[in-house]
């Protein structure tokens, strides 16, 4: 069964991006975790790019979702290791991600990010994860259609809690390289047709955070943050996403 939608006639596909900041982080830190993507991210996605991008934070009025839809709340605990019976703490987000895709028509259509205080950890809880994101625009894998959007939109999780583990100091810098990744995959990064790609998900430039190395130093190499392949692609894909295409 083919999961994505071909460019013709239909509804125009606009998805508003619901972020849910986790009740485990403190006040200040949903501050310093707003502001990154504000100030670092969708600025420069919507300057770049030449969109607006809908979205609301949990809590927030906002005037995208109804107030039940801003009271939705994921039950990560649900995915909680340790009641998996796993001898580890944190969330098995793999099977989380693919729990809220598989309830998405339930809800309002929408793109959603999970930004977690508490640790994040691959299927079977085995490994320390950053983060873990299911795209929207499936572009960054060879041999997908043009122009094509999965039915049901992406969804990311972003762990503040295992970056301040693995990352330990300026955890904030390692977030904005982190929420950039992921966000990349959300919007079909990397670019499968540039020279630097080394597979799903992954660009081989030094200086891009698709590498997905969570070096630091990008950010005094390239303000741009990705590579020039992926920065173009990162354009097209958000004006796929947000400017006002139709899809059935």
């Amino acid at each position: 069964m083919d999961t994505t939608k071909s460019s013709s006639t239909c509804e125009p596909y606009n998805p508003p991006l619901l972020i849910t900041l986790d009740d485990k982080l403190s006040e200040e830190e949903k501050k310093i975790v707003k502001s990154i993507l504000e100030e670092k991210l969708f600025k420069m996605y919507e300057i770049r790019g030449r969109v607006k991008i809908p979205r609301c934070y949990s809590g927030e009025p906002c005037e995208y979702f109804s107030s039940d839809d801003l009271n939705l709340r994921y039950y990560t605990e649900e995915w909680n290791c340790r009641r998996w019976g796993y001898n580890k703490d944190g969330i098995d987000v793999q099977s989380l991600i693919a729990d809220i895709r598989k309830h998405y028509h339930i809800y309002r259509p929408h793109m959603h990010v999970l930004i977690t205080g508490g640790i994040a950890r691959d299927f079977d809880c085995k490994e320390i994860l950053r983060g873990l994101a299911f795209p929207t625009v499936p572009s960054s894998i060879r041999g997908s259609p043009k122009n094509a959007v999965f039915e049901a939109p992406g969804v990311a999780v972003i762990s503040a809690g295992s970056i301040k583990i693995l990352d330990r100091d300026d955890w904030p810098t390692a977030l904005l390289i982190e929420a950039a990744y992921q966000f990349g995959i959300l919007y079909g990064l990397p670019d499968a047709d540039s020279p630097n790609y080394e597979g799903p998900f992954y660009c081989s430039h030094e200086d891009c955070v698709m590498n997905g190395r969570s070096n630091k130093k990008i950010l005094g190499n390239n303000p741009n943050l990705y590579c020039e392949y992926d920065l173009r692609r990162l354009i097209d894909n958000l004006e796929l996403v947000y400017g006002g295409h139709h899809f059935c």
